[in-house]
């Protein structure tokens, strides 16, 4: 039995598309035309998406809904945060190892679940501030080429000995930003996506003011021993570096990947932080519609099973909704699998691109269930699931509306189809 269910369970997995999370948190969208979801799926007709301005429009909207303060709130060292780590085979990244990385040849340890031609890049950076006592901000700026194998220790320490502009540059080098505010007692959330070079200073999206050489943080010079600059137009962005909440909903599309609330997490994330973790009774709501357009082809559903029926004859709580909700979109198409450790996050041209361990449920810190006493203990759970995952209108299945209705007892599946 068991090895029927693997196969079923692979299988189920590398059918499910592997479509790749490019918002800008998670950074870039499929079109509109590449979803599909059955009419009796589709949630009824929502308000349009208020029409913003500006991201500083957005903004301070955003902040009378969350109750923010309404003064600017100070801008982010994305240096500041912690730096998520890549490893090749346990080891940091080095000379050896980088170009094989960079050439595909090989993959990395724990792969970020976002984009898979970008799961292994490096020099990436997470922090949390408490906004006020009830909304948290959580930023992750990206470095979204291969470029060093160095760390920022190491970059830090060419600067203090090169004392050179190519070396600050080098040190502060990010791509994309993507922030999040969330109301952890509303669930009210606003996103917001950032592009630029210079990460030792992101205004905040609710601060147009323009910073100052003075206003940059440590390391940093005007001038370095060979007559380089560093001038204004390597780290300012005059265009204030946040892209536009119309550019948000339309291209970045968050909730396809944050489907099941606005925090995800991974192996990769988890070596260096853990998300806030929102109420899952609490709703999940996108402040001003931003999504409104996407929610009648992603509408923002999570799914679950009736009881599942144990090989010993016993009715047993669907295991992974005791803790989580799975929302009907990423999170069933690739969270679950990719957290099973059935399909893998990197992409060709790795040859055989490694599985990720078996990472839910967890028992204990960089400690993983193996194959065969998951199979033992979950195949059950887990057949039930990713069938609800394919047809949520399926017998036996359980959708919720987590905008609305998370504290209810969710729609039960009618047919056509049977789970498991």
């Amino acid at each position: 039995m068991m090895r029927t269910f693997k196969k079923l369970l692979k299988y189920l997995a590398l059918s499910l598309c592997l479509m790749a999370c490019k918002d800008d948190l998670n950074f870039g969208a499929k079109k509109k035309s590449d979803f599909k979801v059955a009419s009796s799926d589709s949630p009824p007709a929502e308000a349009p998406m208020k029409q913003f301005s500006s991201t500083f429009d957005y903004a301070m909207y955003c902040k009378s809904e969350l109750g923010l303060p309404p003064e600017p709130m100070k801008p982010w060292n994305c240096l500041d945060g912690l730096e998520i780590p890549i490893t090749v085979n346990g080891k940091p990244l080095n000379a050896d190892n980088y170009p094989k990385l960079s050439s595909g040849s090989v993959g990395c340890d724990n792969a970020s679940w976002l984009i898979p031609e970008e799961s292994c890049m490096n020099y990436a950076f997470v922090a949390e501030r408490n906004l006020t006592p009830d909304v948290k901000g959580v930023i992750i700026c990206r470095n979204r080429k291969y470029t060093s194998p160095a760390n920022k220790i190491v970059r830090r320490q060419s600067v203090n000995t090169e004392k050179s502009v190519a070396s600050l540059i080098d040190y502060y080098q990010i791509d994309t930003v993507g922030l999040i505010w969330t109301h952890m007692k509303t669930g009210k959330t606003c996103f917001f996506d950032y592009r630029g070079n210079y990460g030792g200073y992101i205004p905040s999206p609710d601060d147009t003011r323009k910073p100052t050489f003075a206003d940059l943080p440590e390391p940093k010079f005007e001038k370095d021993d060979k007559g380089n600059l560093f001038t204004e137009t390597i780290w300012f962005n005059p265009s204030n570096g946040w892209r536009t909440p119309q550019f948000v909903a339309d291209t970045d599309l968050c909730i396809r990947c944050h489907d099941s609330g606005p925090f995800l997490s991974s192996p990769w994330l988890a070596q260096v932080y853990s998300p806030p973790r929102p109420d899952k009774s609490i709703p999940y709501v996108i402040v001003g519609g931003l999504f409104t357009d996407s929610q009648q082809f992603l509408p923002p559903t999570s799914i679950s099973t009736t009881k599942v029926l144990s090989p010993s004859g016993k009715l047993e709580d669907q295991i992974c909704t005791r803790c989580h909700r799975i929302g009907k979109h990423f999170t069933c198409n690739e969270l679950v699998p990719f957290s099973i450790g059935v399909l893998s996050p990197q992409a060709f041209p790795v040859q055989n691109p490694p599985l990720p361990p078996i990472w839910m449920p967890p028992i204990g810190k960089g400690v993983h269930i193996d194959r065969p006493n998951f199979d033992n203990l979950y195949a059950h759970h887990m057949r039930h699931l990713l069938c609800c995952c394919q047809n949520p209108s399926a017998i036996n299945c359980i959708s919720h509306d987590v905008s609305k209705d998370p504290l209810g007892a969710g729609i039960p599946g009618r047919g056509p189809g049977q789970c498991p």
